[in-house]
């Protein structure tokens, strides 16, 4: 999985290509630049959800 630029970056309302079901972010340390930009999208879309979750966690 790779990302062509960062064009593909959308303020995390959606996730990159492939990765609907990601549980993990992966090590892009092998994988190139394409490979760290795929990685920081992962960590800043989980980020942005993360208090959304957490409420739902606490009213629930």
């Amino acid at each position: 999985m790779t990302i062509t630029s960062a064009s593909h970056r959308t303020s995390g309302r959606s996730r990159p290509p492939g990765t609907q079901d990601a549980r993990e972010v992966p090590d892009p340390y092998y994988g190139g630049p394409q490979s760290f930009e795929l990685a920081l999208e992962l960590i800043e879309n989980a980020a942005q959800g993360l208090p959304r979750h957490i409420r739902a966690q606490l009213t629930d």
